[in-house]
């Protein structure tokens, strides 16, 4: 299957579930998602598991804590550890990682053809 640089995906917890699109991000090691998001679905922060995480924007390793998540993508569900943080200023409040990434073969559309 397919990914393409932005996809529709459906995420679920204990509440509920949501279909959001989400950005395809090779640059990330891990699939993250706004705390809103996780909140509105019931995800609730593991307490013995935190992931540090490199952003482009700063030098150090930020902590960042994780959830315990489903996500479908293209009828494949994945479980997985979600790294939550406030995208509430970002277009796409999910970003799909190389942790879900590496299940499927990755294109790139020239922005010129992307209708």
């Amino acid at each position: 299957m397919r990914l393409h640089l932005v996809e529709k995906v459906r995420l679920m917890g204990p509440l509920g579930s949501l279909k959001i699109e989400a950005k395809v991000d090779t640059g990330a090691k891990r699939t993250s998602i706004d705390r809103t998001i996780a909140n509105h679905l019931g995800l609730e922060p593991l307490r013995e598991k935190r992931v540090k995480v490199k952003s482009g924007l700063s030098r150090r390793p930020k902590e960042r804590e994780v959830a315990k998540a489903r996500m479908e993508l293209k009828g494949m569900v994945h479980k997985l550890y979600v790294g939550l943080e406030n995208r509430s200023h970002m277009k796409y409040k999910v970003i799909i990682g190389m942790d879900i990434i590496k299940h499927y073969k990755l294109i790139f559309i020239p922005r010129d053809e992307i209708g």
